[in-house]
């Protein structure tokens, strides 16, 4: 039986002394879905929070496909990735030739849709029947679109294949993934998660949920706050699975790096270091075919949290000076890791996955987002689960470092 690499222990500095490096990501792969005993922690079961619309393999597919071979009216966005601002339009024709026939541009939101602008094409000529419309790029951040050809009395004809816009700043193409091939959840199960606040700063549970909600939003997925737990990630070693409450799949945590007492110590913290937080997951070493690809299926996520480093709560531009960034930009790029990120291949500070906290706005940006979608519902559902292996010992492959030390 093999280990994982681990990290390098020490932090990417981008300019001396003034950055704190944030994520270590920690993978081990395991065969199985790692659960714990009913009652291991007091805190209900019953959901507390849900974060994104609930997801179930005919959702993803009307999602990412057509819902018929061929649809009533064709879409084709200018770009699927955008700056802010940008200009950006979706042209296309209508497939019938039905008079005074409205085009619209609809998103979105939640599980309906919302019309943001509309063109009645001249005529009934297949030349008359082409349409433009400016898609909006003001929002940062992943929105669903398609376009419904509506008839003069108000009902409408069908409907397009829906495409996704990325809004975002920064290079597209900076994104990395933790394993080849990619490691992701089953989007079409919900994510359960549980926090433990002890010693967290006034406000962090706020920040959890928040950051919960910007990794539902880039990948589509729902995720489900069950409750609280005793739990600290990692209290049983590096890359060994935690027992985690019944029906848990992620625990975020705050501990005190060396703490005296080893069920609340995590050996993914190490007393006197730069690194303020660890994200990482557990996924099956077998990878599976979904769609087009393979990956591997993700079974269990941590985020453990340095609670003696000093950093403003909140999303805002955080530190300028010290400790740069906020707890909301930590949590957001350790919880890109818990769905399958890496620090990025291309180098770019203004993406969230960059190796170091920088003072900017914690939002996503082009590379962050590009990755996200990759990983979320647009590659389609894991099949039904596989009957879990019953080899008690963790079964592993080794993995690169991933992270490299400054020379």
């Amino acid at each position: 039986m093999t280990t994982p690499s681990r990290p390098s222990a020490r932090a990417q500095r981008p300019a001396p002394a003034a950055r704190l490096a944030i994520g270590l990501t920690s993978l081990a792969l395991v065969g199985a879905t790692v659960a714990g005993p009913a009652g291991a922690s007091s805190a209900t079961a019953a959901p507390v929070a849900s974060f994104g619309a609930a997801a179930s393999p005919a959702a993803v597919a009307t999602a990412t496909t057509a819902a018929t071979a061929a649809p009533a009216v064709s879409a084709k966005p200018s770009t699927t990735v955008a700056r802010p601002g940008a200009r950006v339009s979706v042209t296309g024709q209508l497939k019938s030739a039905q008079p005074k026939t409205a085009v619209s541009l609809q998103r979105l939101h939640g599980r309906s849709w919302r019309t943001v602008a509309s063109v009645t094409p001249p005529g009934t000529s297949a030349a008359a029947r082409a349409y433009t419309l400016r898609v909006p790029t003001s929002a940062k951040g992943r929105t669903v679109f398609r376009v419904a050809s509506v008839s003069n009395g108000g009902q409408r004809v069908g409907t397009s294949r829906p495409f996704t816009m990325l809004v975002g700043a920064g290079n597209p193409k900076s994104v990395g993934y933790l394993t080849t091939p990619p490691a992701r959840w089953n989007p079409c199960s919900p994510v359960r998660y549980r926090v433990n606040l002890e010693g967290a700063p006034k406000g962090a549970a706020a920040d959890i949920d928040a950051a919960i909600g910007q990794i539902a939003a880039g990948t589509g997925m729902r995720f489900v706050k069950v409750g609280t737990t005793g739990v600290v990630p990692g209290s049983k070693g590096q890359d060994v699975p935690d027992t985690y409450p019944k029906g848990t799949d992620l625990v975020v945590a705050f501990a005190r790096p060396g703490d005296t007492r080893p069920a609340k110590r995590s050996a993914y913290l190490t007393k006197g270091s730069d690194i303020v937080g660890v994200g990482g997951a557990f996924f099956e070493p077998t990878p599976q075919r979904v769609g087009s690809g393979s990956w591997h299926r993700i079974v269990q996520g941590y985020v453990v949290l340095d609670n003696t480093k000093k950093l403003p709560t909140g999303f805002g531009r955080g530190n300028s000076t010290g400790l740069l960034g906020t707890w909301g930009q930590v949590l957001m790029h350790e919880l890109g890791h818990v769905v399958g990120l890496d620090h990025p291949t291309v180098s770019d500070p203004i993406q969230i996955m960059y190796p170091a906290t920088t003072s900017k706005p914690a939002v996503w940006g082009a590379g962050d987002l590009v990755g996200l979608q990759r990983l979320g519902t647009a590659s389609g559902c894991f099949p039904a689960a596989r009957a879990a292996t019953k080899s008690a010992a963790m079964s592993t492959d080794k993995v690169l470092p991933l992270d490299r030390p400054d020379h």
